[in-house]
């Protein structure tokens, strides 16, 4: 009888460890953030409402998946997540966020994001293209995706393309470019330094362009033009 007990116990015990396994591995839910920084004019929205529903934000104002964030010129905000995401939005821009999928949705401008190591992961989703990340510290536009650590799986009209850290991927009429960036892309804009350095972002000497790469398909070698250059 005592061993019967013991066995049944143990696997409460292992299933309770699997349960909460298994939860951290989904990541917890982007159900809300707070707004950290703020510069300028920020604002917070109800995304069913639209642009009429705007309201001004300030730092420790939650902000849940039913809402959106806007900034106008010269303004910028970050926000952090329960699992110490980080979400830094730059200026004239729009973003939203997904709980159960954890989606950063960018609509317009710029986004640079902090996804810790082990946390779920998540996805990024502009008008050009979907990807899934995990442990990640990465620059976003509505068109283009570079990543700083880690690695990503970007999604546009179907296919799916790698992008390691150090590479950018660019998509211009539906057509898809990759390519290496210089250090100073990674370390350039007012994002970057918006409150700080973010966590666990890299080393970022980085190494010469190798001129003989096929996908380096920039022979100016420079980041592709943004319109909201002052943040990258």
């Amino acid at each position: 009888m005592f061993q019967t007990k013991y066995l049944l116990t143990g696997s409460v015990v292992l299933s309770t460890a699997l349960f909460f396994h298994n939860i951290a591995l989904a990541g917890i839910p982007f159900d809300s953030a707070k707004v950290s920084l703020t510069e300028n004019k920020v604002y917070v929205g109800n995304l069913k409402a639209g642009g009429n529903s705007r309201h001004p934000a300030e730092i420790g104002t939650a902000v849940t998946a039913k809402e959106f964030v806007a900034t106008d010129a010269a303004s910028r905000a970050e926000l952090k997540f329960e699992d110490n995401s980080i979400v830094r939005v730059g200026q004239n821009s729009i973003f939203s966020f997904d709980a159960g999928s954890r989606t950063l949705s960018l609509k317009e401008g710029t986004m640079l994001f902090y996804i810790p190591h082990g946390s779920g992961g998540g996805n990024i989703k502009t008008p050009s293209f979907t990807a899934a990340i995990t442990g990640t510290v990465g620059k976003v536009s509505k068109n283009l995706l570079g990543v700083l650590k880690g690695e990503v799986k970007v999604t546009v009209d179907g296919k799916v393309y790698v992008v390691p850290a150090g590479w950018v991927l660019e998509v211009v009429d539906h057509q898809v470019r990759l390519f290496k960036y210089k250090p100073g892309f990674a370390t350039s804009g007012a994002l970057y330094y918006f409150g700080g350095l973010l966590p666990e972002t890299p080393d970022l000497g980085g190494n010469p362009y190798n001129n003989t790469d096929p996908l380096l398909n920039r022979p100016t070698h420079e980041p592709p033009p943004l319109p909201t250059r002052q943040d990258f």
